[in-house]
């Protein structure tokens, strides 16, 4: 199996979901400067199961994530994202962890300790992987419908996978979320709508009014 990105289109060749163990991404001639590859097939990765094993990535997710909020819960802190990524060959399994005074290392380690042993109890992931744990960041990504409501009146940045008016990228305060619709004010009394599914990223963003 193959995807092949090219200009602003992507092509998936000979899909079977019960064979993608062998999976190729090639990227060349893209025209959008911001693209990144390894970004694309991480938010994609709802169309594709992982490596042919097991349940679908978001499902994947979404397991570990009722499995080790109450992890997070019992070290004082809370289960802000999860992700699973694939870097320089090998396979890491990231937490990122939040509290309102801010997370520090003592949090992340005692996380780290509390999350390998459920982790190692459990088995949830067939393939060798390593644990990360870390705080979002202060410009963290929005990944699902708790993130946008939380962050209702914040300032954002958000990356769509087409162009809206000759565009992919726009910033401004987000000002709603229903329904799965994302509102921001962009410029004074101007308002724009997109739908989660067509924003490939999102993430806040400290600038000034």
């Amino acid at each position: 199996m193959s995807i092949i990105i090219c200009g602003e289109s992507t092509a998936i060749e000979n899909y079977d979901q019960k064979n993608v163990a062998n999976l190729t991404i090639t990227c060349y001639n893209h025209k959008d400067d911001d693209f990144d590859a390894t970004e694309w097939v991480q938010t994609h990765s709802y169309i594709l199961p992982e490596l042919g094993r097991g349940p679908r990535m978001s499902e994947r997710i979404q397991a570990l994530t009722e499995m080790l909020t109450p992890v997070a819960r019992e070290a004082g802190v809370a289960l802000y994202d999860i992700e699973m990524v694939k870097e320089g060959g090998e396979r890491i399994l990231r937490l990122y962890i939040d509290k309102e005074a801010g997370v520090n290392l003592e949090d992340c380690e005692r996380v780290s300790r509390l999350a390998e042993a459920v982790l190692d109890e459990h088995d949830p992931i067939p393939e060798a992987y390593a644990l990360e744990v870390s705080s979002p960041g202060i410009e963290r990504r929005l990944n699902n419908d708790g993130h946008f409501a939380r962050y209702i009146g914040h300032n954002i940045r958000l990356r769509l996978y087409a162009p809206v008016e000759n565009r992919k990228n726009y910033r401004g305060k987000l000002l709603a979320y229903e329904n799965r619709v994302i509102t921001i004010e962009t410029e004074p009394d101007r308002q724009r709508q997109f739908p989660r599914e067509a924003v490939a990223a999102c993430r806040l963003e400290i600038f000034e009014d």
